[in-house]
């Protein structure tokens, strides 16, 4: 294993970087990492976005690493990028128990104790699966001192009043709690009073049962099958709280590939791919790539996704806009892989045209919102020509009669998975459907509820001409109270 790097090429990149200014060198992006080849490319995408973006401060991949010399140490860096290697907490030494994203606050903490030089006066922090899609900077999203920003999570309804968790017996300012995570920006001073409470919150969620139970990860069985997943979430979610810090949330900041942003650009600043998506008949999954090595010399190249210009959807419609932002993440990591294998590896310039086009999939969403894909089978390859719009939803007519009400209050952006699936006509996803009634309000004037991540079957008692919006939705229908939550 070996990186050939160029460093002619290196220094002719980072001498092409805005200069670190007054305004750049305010803010230290970090994302918490382990030492293996599926965060080493993820990594990459992150770096790669870094430059590409012209997103200003300092790059810091926290790494948690137990291995000796492992080459992915060599992946971030550069005058304004690096990697800080800390103990891997994956298995616990303070209670024994092996959850990953103990590795999160573990990280912070040790990041906060023991970085060289920590100047920048706000830290942003995010997960490993996102590209920079815009530069993030303080003036766009508003942080202060005490009142840092963060993206919306709605499944992490354990914060409510009528749902038990525990903790919250104890939980100073416990009205302070909110759904946020994932994408935060925050004052170090805040962040040095939260990082430890975050990491003391997760393990006790982590290990009493009594918080188990109400969360809305819909996959621990309502407690019965052990701790959730989303334990790190609601460690982070109290810890602010009790420290007496209060979020700006805003849908602006963070998106899904592959559903309908909200706003219009330069929003959103970064594109979260932690869960399946597809456009059309191009799809991608993280998980797919669990243990492939894309960093490891000669290299080796992302499929290359489908192009904006073969999107057969109506310029400046509002499904061709979800999809060119998609697009977005899908050529980000292609380009950073190819970046890498030209710049880090010595190979000669790839040229797009010469690399083969991306394998096809068939895609329908579950029951529970989650997007499953699968390869064309033969005959679909021999009779679908490529580029068809396969999977969008556009069936004979909407489903429900109140979709055209539906969309014209906003929920296409509120609720985009329930629409998409049962609204597509009235949310403008079928044009050139014949018949097709197109009852969206403008893209440009959306500012509604942040999109939500999943839409599992519920139930309600709502016997109103909403409820099966209700049954379906929680963000669209903020009364629902149906609990959802992401893979």
């Amino acid at each position: 294993m070996h990186f050939a790097i160029n460093w002619l090429q290196f220094f002719l990149i980072f001498w092409r970087l805005p200069s670190l200014n007054a305004e750049g060198a305010e803010m230290h992006m970090v994302f918490s990492t382990e030492c293996d080849h599926y965060f080493d490319w993820q990594s990459l995408g992150m770096m790669h976005s870094f430059i590409t973006s012209g997103q200003k401060g300092k790059l810091t991949r926290l790494m948690a690493c137990d291995k000796k010399d492992w080459p992915g140490t060599k992946i971030v860096q550069g005058d304004r990028m690096d990697t800080h290697i800390h103990k891997n907490w994956v298995h616990n030494p303070n209670n024994g128990d092996h959850y990953p994203a103990y590795n999160k606050p573990a990280s912070i903490i040790d990041f906060m104790n023991n970085y060289p030089n920590i100047t920048a006066e706000y830290i942003i922090f995010l997960d490993a699966d996102m590209i920079i899609r815009n530069p993030v900077t303080i003036e766009h999203v508003g942080a202060k001192r005490g009142q840092p920003v963060a993206a919306y999570y709605g499944y992490l309804v354990g914060i409510f009043k009528e749902n038990y968790m525990k903790i919250k017996s104890h939980i100073k300012n416990l009205d302070m709690a909110q759904q946020v995570g994932g994408f935060v920006v925050m004052h170090v001073d805040d962040l040095r009073k939260v990082a430890p409470l975050w990491l003391k919150y997760t393990e006790e969620v982590r290990t009493d049962s009594g918080n188990w139970g109400n969360t809305g990860d819909i996959f621990n069985n309502n407690g019965k099958s052990g701790p959730p997943w989303i334990s790190e979430m609601y460690g982070y979610v109290y810890a602010a709280a009790d420290a007496g810090v209060k979020h700006i949330v805003s849908s602006k900041f963070m998106l899904y590939p592959g559903y309908m942003p909200p706003h219009p650009d330069p929003w959103p600043l970064i594109l979260h791919y932690g869960i399946t998506y597809n456009i059309d008949e191009y799809a991608f999954d993280k998980h797919w790539h669990r243990s492939a090595d894309f960093t490891t010399c000669p290299g080796r190249l992302f499929e290359k996704p489908m192009r904006k210009e073969q999107l057969p959807d109506a310029p400046r419609s509002p499904t061709r806009h979800r999809k060119e932002v998609a697009l977005d993440a899908a050529w980000g990591l292609y380009e950073a892989t190819k970046w890498w294998k030209e710049t880090a590896c010595g190979h000669a310039p790839i040229k797009d045209a010469e690399v083969p086009d991306y394998t096809r999939y068939s895609c329908k969403t579950g029951s529970n919102g989650v997007n499953h894909c699968r390869p064309f089978n033969d005959k679909e390859l021999k009779t679908i020509p490529r580029g068809s719009s396969v999977g969008d939803g556009c069936a004979e007519r909407d489903v429900h009669e109140m979709c055209c009400s539906w969309a014209e209050k906003g929920e296409c952006t509120a609720n985009p998975e329930f629409m998409a699936t049962n609204c597509a006509h009235s949310c403008g996803l079928c044009w050139g459907h014949k018949g097709s009634k197109v009852c969206v309000a403008d893209l440009e004037g959306a500012d509604a509820n942040p999109p939500q991540e999943a839409t599992p079957e519920a139930t309600s008692d709502d016997s109103s001409d909403e409820a099966p919006l209700m049954r379906a939705c929680r963000r669209g229908c903020p009364d629902a109270g149906v609990q959802t939550r992401l893979p």
